[in-house]
């Protein structure tokens, strides 16, 4: 679904951002595949992602990101992932990794008294269903490879 959103953002960009996007999306998946992606580099489906926000990937940029002023070019359609990335959430059981800016100064105790939770309860299961009936496939990837995905259907 994140893909999907992707891709209708990608229709919102000049063709020459697009393009170009589209270059530094081929060129970051080139750079994960190298690095020892942790999943099939052929598709970018992940097997553990985890680890994707490991040492090894800190400096391979997101391709959406503008490298000059710090922007998503993308932001209004960004990936789940980025639109919960920051704050210190717990989303559906799982507890997600904050952005140590966000919490300069505090206190690990401090931090996870600042936690939210978040369930999406069944809005997201039909969501994906709903999705998944329409031909969408379901698994994870990164922008990075979202985007040849998307290159290759466009």
């Amino acid at each position: 679904m994140d893909a999907d959103r992707l891709r209708r953002g990608l229709e919102t960009l000049s063709a020459t951002a697009a393009d170009r996007l589209r270059e530094r999306a081929r060129e970051a998946a080139a750079v994960l595949a190298g690095l020892d992606y942790p999943g099939d580099p052929r598709t970018g489906v992940l097997t553990h992602g985890d680890t994707l926000f490991g040492p090894r990937f800190r400096n391979v940029p997101c391709p959406v990101l503008d490298l000059e002023s710090g922007a998503c070019l993308l932001y209004e359609y960004r990936p789940i992932a980025c639109r919960t990335y920051g704050p210190a959430v717990t989303l559906e059981g799982r507890t997600l990794p904050h952005c140590p800016l966000n919490y300069t100064g505090l206190s690990p105790d401090q931090i996870e008294q600042l936690r939210v939770t978040i369930d999406p309860g069944e809005a997201t299961h039909r969501a994906v269903e709903e999705f998944a009936a329409n031909g969408g496939v379901e698994a994870e990837t990164t922008i990075a490879f979202a985007f040849a995905t998307i290159s290759a259907t466009c």
